[in-house]
């Protein structure tokens, strides 16, 4: 009888040994202890990209750019996810047509514009709410400019923080500020930089 029990014993051991084997050449994954295998492990580090990380939304730059909204001409508006959605980077500069500063630093601009248009979105944006967009459009043709004037929509420069007029923002065709700067900020040299920049992305 005990000789019997030793032979079956003997049995049992050798099949789970032989099939043990069986498992670790076919390849087939280990389970941990959690239940998951470690091959979907693998496949859920490789599915984490740059793109699955979330950015954070704000005004500095390395964030998204808020929501906002400009109004265009014949009572035409344009929000950012419109903006985005061509598929170019964007320049805005915040100005009035009574600014001094502004008018010196849109008569630069204009000397580097055409250098990047159609690859860089640029926008002028009226921060005075008494300038009419028709006013804007007068003072553009006047100039000889040939980007797009707006004013701005409802609650975009609280949205923005645009404090005053000769401000300017720059971001990405995925909506990452790249760059801004306050009233007086900058010079010809910078954005000519940034919209170099912008235009190779």
């Amino acid at each position: 009888m005990r000789a019997s029990v030793n032979r079956w014993v003997s049995f049992w051991m050798i099949f789970n040994i032989a099939l043990l084997s069986a498992i670790a050449c076919s390849g087939m994954p280990a389970v941990s202890d959690t239940g998951s295998t470690s091959a979907d492990t693998v496949v859920k580090k490789d599915a984490v990209t740059e793109s699955d990380v979330t950015l954070s939304v704000g005004i500095s730059v390395g964030q998204r750019i808020p929501e906002f909204i400009i109004n265009l001409t014949e009572g035409r508006s344009k929000t950012s996810a419109e903006i985005l959605a061509e598929g170019k980077p964007v320049f805005i500069y915040f100005m009035a047509t009574w600014c001094p500063t502004c008018r010196g630093e849109l008569k630069k601009l204009k000397t580097v514009y055409s250098d990047y248009k159609g690859k860089v979105g640029f926008y002028v944006v009226g921060t005075d709410p008494t300038e009419t967009i028709q006013e804007l459009e007068a003072y553009r043709v006047q100039e000889g400019q040939e980007w797009v004037m707006a004013t701005a929509g409802r609650g975009m420069l609280a949205n923005l923080d645009i404090r005053s007029q000769s401000s300017k923002i720059a971001f990405r065709s995925d909506g990452v500020i790249v760059y801004r700067d306050g009233f007086g900020g900058g010079e010809i040299s910078k954005w000519a930089q940034v919209l170099q920049e912008l235009s190779e992305e």
